[in-house]
Formats: C-alpha cells, sequence, structure tokens
C-alpha cells in the first residue's frame, strides 16, 4: 500500500506507520477489547473474560454493577501466522486454530451534551464489527502515515561551459541557461501517523492533499 502520490507539484509519500498505538491505548471505555489467550492477550482494569463469561451465563452476578451497562459479544481470534479476530462464529470456521477466550464491550448507553443516548444491541454489534476491523488492521500493520516534500529546483553549470562563456564573452542569464541542466530535490515539510486501514477510505489522502492546499494558499 506505500505509493507516492503528485499533487500540486508536491509529494505525497504514503507509508508504513512503523511505531502505531494499539486501539487499546485510546482508553475508550464505551467499546473496547478483552482477550485472554497465551498468544494473544489485551487486558482492561476489572473486565476479565472468565467472569464476563460467568456474570452473562448466570453464573455469578458478583461483577453485576460492572458489566450490567454493557452488551458483550464474544471473540474469535485465529492465530495462525498473526492473529485476525472477528465475532464469534462471524467469519472463520477453522476451530483448529481459533480460541474465543474473549469479549468487545459496548455500552448500552452513552452521555453528551444533548443527554443520554441509548444504544440498541444491534448498533452496539455494529460498533463491535468496527471495532474489530480496526483491530485487524493494526495486527496485520495496515497502519499508514503520510510525509509531505515539497520540491526545490536547482539549476546546474558545469564549470567548463563557465570558461567556454568567459572565453566568448557572452554571459547574459539567457546563454547560461541555454546550457544548464535542472536538478529537483524534495524536502519534508510535513507528516502525520495513525490512518488505519486504507488510505483513501480512512481520509489520509485528503488531509495530505488539503495540508499541501494550505501551504500554497499561505506561500
Amino acid at each position: 500500500m506505500e505509493q507516492d502520490i503528485e499533487y500540486k507539484g508536491c509529494k505525497i509519500r504514503i507509508v508504513a506507520d512503523d511505531n502505531p498505538e494499539s486501539p487499546n491505548e485510546w482508553g475508550d471505555d464505551s467499546a473496547f477489547l478483552v482477550y485472554d489467550h497465551r498468544q494473544f492477550m489485551v487486558k482492561r482494569d476489572g473486565f476479565e473474560p472468565r467472569d464476563i463469561w460467568k456474570y452473562f451465563n448466570g453464573e455469578d452476578a458478583s461483577m453485576g454493577f460492572l458489566y450490567e451497562d454493557y452488551y458483550a459479544f464474544p471473540v474469535e481470534a485465529y492465530i495462525h501466522s498473526g492473529v485476525k479476530l472477528s465475532l464469534y462464529e462471524a467469519d472463520i470456521t477453522c476451530q483448529f486454530d481459533s480460541s474465543v477466550t474473549g469479549y468487545v464491550l459496548v455500552k448500552t448507553k452513552v452521555e453528551s451534551m444533548a443527554g443520554i443516548k441509548f444504544i440498541t444491541k444491534s448498533m452496539a454489534k455494529e460498533r463491535a464489527e468496527g471495532l474489530l476491523e480496526i483491530w485487524n488492521q493494526y495486527l496485520s500493520g495496515e497502519v499508514y502515515g503520510f510525509i509531505i516534500e515539497k520540491p526545490t529546483i536547482y539549476l546546474k553549470i558545469t564549470e567548463k561551459y563557465l570558461e567556454e562563456l568567459n572565453g566568448s564573452g557572452n554571459i547574459e542569464y539567457e546563454t547560461i541557461l541555454e546550457g544548464a541542466t535542472t536538478e529537483t530535490e524534495y524536502k519534508e515539510v510535513d507528516s502525520c501517523w495513525g490512518y488505519y486501514g486504507d488510505p483513501e477510505e480512512s481520509g489520509l489522502i485528503d488531509e495530505a492533499k488539503s495540508v499541501i492546499d494550505n501551504f500554497i494558499k499561505n506561500d
């Protein structure tokens, strides 16, 4: 997916983000993943997958004060030369390399300036699927950034050509340009990182073009 795009004389370099944030680092308590497997572990204080299973299966109500405000969607991990996540039985059928020891938790209601918004289970499931898509992009290295480079054009004239001009006495600007060659160097002027998934769908390319438009406007 790494590529270079020319835009209004500048170069947009799309490169892999070598140090992306895990979605777990975002600190979002309205929708998050917990998983407990020896090859893949995602922790959240107070949210142990085993305790979540017990609560939602009616075996232990003691954690109700913590879990009752959430929908819990079982998550399946296909672990084989990497990790791929999906909601349980969503799209993975090979049970040999799969495990179901985690959940996506989505709050049943959210508070905002407009008041409390109640979330239906279908809305929550869609949110859970979206979160797992981001996790899969993170786990597969599909996180990108852009570097914007502006060109500087240099004129190069050989010492021999200058000697010839001096000898002829014709050192007018136009004459100098006739024997000059050009060389373009690109210099980094801006960058931004942390775009998950396809660069076009994630808004990376639009944002990079917007930055260039602002450079041109303010020049």
